[in-house]
């Protein structure tokens, strides 16, 4: 709690602020834990208009705005006070009265007209004041705006007491009819402002309503004065003049308590003949017009007397009696008091009422194994049929009636209200009953080794539960027999995605539904082919092929294998050059996907051209002379050679020619040529053989 500083002194008046961001109530509740020797009434300053307003505790009426400054009386020696936060209230507002509350108490109202200011000032009725000042009365401020430079006063009305006291807020114990107050008007006028227009209105409510109200004004018609009555017309019209002494007269005004109606005691008191603990009872009573009324129970005036309970109107009114106010299991005798005002009496007329108690219930919880219906049931009501079941702690719809009921199919625990009922139909406390189905699906979670597997893998399922029990496993959501009975379960390898289904058993013995778990097998299995760099042609040995892999989709990655069983591929890359081959040979080329997962392995051949072209022909020549050319022609009876290679050496790596003639360039002497058979592949036999041109000599 927050504890302002406030004057000790008896009588003293301390500024003090209101410490929360929002409005507060000024009460006597929980939200003021200490008010040792405070007043009961505050005073709030309008800077605008220089008014100061007056709110009582007792009535808790008053809110003080959020960063609002406030005036606190000391009512004794050793005063201290404490604000909480359950002063606190919502709502955004200068003041603001909540849930009205029937006050005894007359409020006059005086309008400035030329500046629209009203000062106001009251007497109230309240339990335990005095005529004289006490600490429920609240001195009068006087009201005035500060310019800076000047200050302009505005006017003020207040009440006097019995001592003479200047009071805004006059708490008195009752009125009497007849009663004449005294009431206080200063600054009435500036000087300068010559003649002023006024109104005074007059506002009682709660029981002073009753009452006969006679304004007195001693200016008019001097020196008798003029007699108003404020109870027809509450507002007076008048005017003050500046230059005119006795019509801004402080003792201009007097307020008399002038008469009250007879209270007729005859008037009507109903109700209803019992209600249930827990509600509020209700009087309708036939009430005059200005009457306030309260209500005594059980004959015990001093403790349990609740006035202003209800205002008349001259019609039927209601009466509302706090659940905490009658006895339970007896017949409460209810007497209604009138109030005028100036006179208080009991109808002649009461009221029975008895107050039942409640009763509560005791709700039997029910375990289910299966998914179904459960029948749950309660005791605690005086007759097995005074059950009401709810599906909610708040429902208003009844499921059922009796001490039994019995639910449709649940499929998981579910959560039902009973209430016992009085015989005036008056639930007791909802008591929550459970059906409790184990819906062990629902308990217990798989997780997989992987999302997702590659072909001829196996997949592990681990399932876990809070609970104790144990696990089966199935090939299909209907089999008999289980294929595990272990938490984890590892599949075979598989080459499709394949689903499994697990159920949970609890220690009672209780098998859940089974759980679909899918085994993800990956699909990745695209058809594959290489390209060579010989446009599909052999190659002769101690030649390569550079092959080209095509057929899998983009991201993956192509691999190259020795054989079927090789387990680390030559290499990974699209393009493979072989080594130098002697012989023909198979390699085989898988893909692989992000995932790591490889396809089948596809076989690709390099196929060596093997025949070896024999350099098997004849030949003849030209007969040639020294210095001359001649043309050798060559004639082979071996179908493969397709053509031949001439060299001029055995081991010459360019040849002259390709072809079967060959005209020699110009030669002096005999020469020697080799050649070499060539096959339909281009592959060269590894024999040359020599052909040798004889140049014929002259002597």
């Amino acid at each position: 709690p927050v504890a302002p500083t406030v004057t000790a002194g008896d009588g003293g008046f301390s500024l003090v602020g209101n410490p929360y961001p929002s409005p507060i109530v000024w009460n006597n509740g929980a939200g003021w834990p200490t008010k040792t020797n405070i007043a009961d009434v505050i005073v709030v300053r309008d800077n605008a208009t220089g008014v100061h307003q007056s709110y009582s505790a007792a009535a808790g009426t008053g809110i003080i705005a959020a960063g609002q400054s406030f005036w606190v009386q000391s009512s004794a020696g050793g005063a201290a006070l404490q604000i909480n936060e359950n002063a606190k209230t919502s709502g955004t507002y200068s003041f603001f009265k909540s849930a009205e509350p029937i006050i005894d108490q007359v409020e006059f109202l005086l309008t400035k007209s030329s500046t629209g200011t009203t000062d106001n000032a009251r007497i109230s009725i309240q339990s335990g004041a005095l005529q004289a000042y006490d600490s429920f009365d609240a001195f009068k401020f006087d009201n005035s705006i500060d310019n800076g430079s000047t200050v302009t006063q505005v006017q003020d009305i207040s009440s006097l007491s019995s001592d003479a006291k200047v009071l805004g807020v006059n708490a008195i114990p009752n009125i009497t009819c007849g009663q004449v107050f005294n009431l206080k008007v200063t600054n009435f006028v500036n000087t300068g402002e010559g003649i002023v227009n006024y109104t005074l209105t007059v506002n009682p409510t709660g029981s002073l309503k009753g009452i006969s109200w006679v304004l007195h004004d001693n200016y008019v018609n001097a020196p008798t004065g003029l007699d108003i009555d404020v109870s027809s017309n509450p507002t007076y019209n008048f005017v003050v003049d500046f230059n005119d002494a006795a019509s801004k007269a402080t003792n201009r005004f007097l307020l008399t308590a002038a008469s009250a109606p007879v209270i007729d005691l005859a008037k009507s008191v109903t109700a209803s003949a019992s209600v249930c603990a827990g509600s509020e009872a209700t009087l309708t009573v036939a009430s005059q017009n200005g009457f306030t009324y309260g209500a005594e129970i059980n004959n015990r005036t001093t403790t349990t007397f609740y006035t202003n309970l209800a205002q008349g109107y001259g019609g039927n009114i209601t009466i509302y009696l706090e659940d905490a106010w009658l006895s339970v299991g007896s017949n409460n005798t209810i007497r209604i008091k009138a109030s005028s005002g100036c006179d208080s009496q009991f109808l002649t007329a009461s009221a029975q009422i008895t107050k039942e108690d409640l009763y509560t219930a005791v709700g039997t919880s029910v375990p289910s194994c299966v998914v179904g219906s459960v029948t749950l049931s309660a005791t605690g009501a005086t007759a097995p049929t005074n059950y009401h079941w709810y599906e909610s702690e708040t429902s208003s719809t009844v499921l059922a009636s009796g001490d039994q009921f019995t639910t449709p199919v649940l499929s998981d625990t579910t959560i039902y209200y009973v209430a016992a009922f009085n015989s005036q139909g008056c639930d007791g406390t909802r008591v929550p009953v459970t059906a409790y189905i184990n819906n062990l699906a629902a308990q217990f979670s798989v997780d997989a080794s992987a999302t997702i597997v590659c072909r001829n893998s196996a997949m592990t399922f681990t399932a876990n539960s809070l609970q104790s029990g144990t696990y089966k496993w199935y090939e299909t959501p209907s089999s008999p027999n289980s294929i595990s009975a272990n938490a984890e379960f590892t599949t075979p390898p598989l080459t499709n995605t394949t689903k499994y289904y697990v159920s949970f058993t609890n220690d009672l013995g209780c098998e859940g539904d089974r759980k679909e778990v899918t085994a993800q097998i990956s699909n990745f299995a695209p058809v594959l082919w290489a390209d060579n760099d010989k446009n599909g042609k052999q190659i002769c040995p101690q030649g390569s092929y550079t092959l080209t892999a095509n057929g899998a989709p983009v991201n993956t990655t192509y691999a190259w294998f020795e054989s079927m069983e090789s387990e680390e591929p030559i290499t990974e890359s699209t393009n493979f050059t072989t080594p130098s081959l002697d012989a023909s040979r198979n390699y085989y080329l898988a893909a692989k996907n992000e995932l790591g997962c490889f396809t089948d392995r596809f076989v690709v051949e390099a196929v060596v051209d093997e025949s070896m072209p024999i350099a098997n022909f004849t030949y003849t020549y030209d007969k040639v002379c020294k210095n001359d050319v001649s043309k050798v022609k060559l004639s082979s009876t071996e179908s493969t050679n397709t053509t031949y290679r001439w060299y001029e050496s055995p081991s010459s790596e360019v040849s002259l020619k390709e072809g079967f003639e060959y005209t020699t360039d110009v030669i002096g002497d005999d020469q020697t040529y080799y050649v070499a058979a060539v096959n339909a592949t281009g592959c060269e036999g590894n024999v040359r053989k020599e052909v040798v041109v004889v140049v014929t000599k002259f002597p």
